[in-house]
């Protein structure tokens, strides 16, 4: 479960602090087995109070400015009517961590036999490519210290052998 505390815009004028979680709801039909999230902000009662948004397919995140990145803004758009959401994360780590795990909810509602996109509505997948970088290197220096010098092959001159 993801939880935290996110600025929510609300009545195209206000941000407000508002308790946002993420979590794992069992299915309402007794055959399924999965268990999908959901997606809960505890508004003011003056603001709309408990909103409930089922991670699925009419869920989709929206490319932000970036100006709108600088400020720890994620946009989503959810519902058969396209309603949009406005949060404000505090930092970048906090956005990252939100937009990561509402990615991966969204993930568990994609057909297995669909490619993912390198590219998510506009999130890239830059830290997955650093990671495979770090993990190539480390390959990559495991294999150079295991290369060693054979003696035959030393030179009187060579100032490294």
């Amino acid at each position: 479960m993801t939880y935290g505390k996110l600025q929510i815009h609300s009545l195209g004028l206000l941000w407000l602090l508002t308790t946002v979680y993420i979590v794992r709801v069992a299915s309402k039909t007794l055959s399924s087995t999965k268990r999908s999230s959901t997606l809960v902000i505890q508004r003011p009662r003056f603001a709309g109070g408990l909103l409930t948004i089922p991670l699925d397919g009419t869920v989709q995140l929206i490319q932000c400015s970036t100006k709108e990145v600088a400020h720890g803004i994620i946009r989503f758009q959810y519902g058969p009517k396209g309603k949009t959401l406005v949060m404000r994360a505090a930092n970048a780590f906090e956005r990252k961590k939100w937009i990561a795990a509402i990615v991966d909810s969204l993930a568990t509602h994609r057909a297995p036999n669909v490619a993912t996109p390198t590219q998510t509505h506009g999130y890239d997948s830059l830290a997955q490519q650093w990671a495979q970088v770090a993990t190539e290197t480390r390959q990559f220096n495991a294999e150079i210290s295991g290369l060693r010098v054979d003696p035959e092959h030393r030179a009187a001159h060579c100032v490294v052998c």
